[in-house]
């Protein structure tokens, strides 16, 4: 198992520094758009050596924009969750998307909170420690975990989750 967690692009509320929740979100800007375009290009590179299974975002506009993007240059579906709750439940999400696509490369295209939510889940940090907690995201940025033996000399010691990459954004550098 192998999730690749990808951040939204640039929105009209991030550049306004305005509250983007589902009725105040308008979507991606122009450079956001094409930040989105070079994310898509760079996972498809990826896409191309280790599959990726599927594609996963939550409703809000600027997530769901920026995910279609990259589902269409994947050839991929998206699935979304609910916005109600959205931070209690994105580890109950998490979790169920990982069990159903265990051994395969998980996409989830979603918010600064998905990586917090996803970090406290692979380091079983309870969700009340978010307030003394923070995991900075740039925007199109990519963020990969991957399962790995907790002993590498006892490989029936049992899986620990390694970070190996953070907020990368490689693929925005022209």
């Amino acid at each position: 198992m192998s999730p690749i967690r990808a951040r939204h692009s640039q929105a009209h509320c991030n550049l306004h520094g305005t509250i983007g929740g589902p009725r105040g979100c308008t979507g991606l800007t122009d450079h956001g758009r094409h930040q989105a375009q070079q994310l898509a290009k760079r996972l498809g590179a990826d896409h191309a050596h280790a599959p990726i299974t599927a594609t996963y975002t939550t409703p809000l506009r600027r997530a769901r924009e920026t995910a279609d993007i990259i589902a269409n240059h994947l050839a991929l579906p998206v699935g979304a969750e609910t916005w109600t709750a959205y931070l209690q439940r994105t580890t109950t999400a998490l979790r169920d998307i990982l069990a159903q696509h265990a051994g395969g490369t998980v996409l989830i295209v979603g918010h600064g909170e998905t990586v917090t939510a996803a970090t406290h889940l692979f380091l079983n940090r309870t969700a009340s420690l978010r307030a003394s907690t923070a995991f900075a995201m740039h925007y199109a940025s990519i963020t990969r975990w991957e399962q790995q033996p907790l002993a590498w000399t006892r490989p029936d010691a049992g899986w620990r989750w390694t970070l190996l990459t953070h907020s990368d954004t490689a693929h925005l550098r022209t």
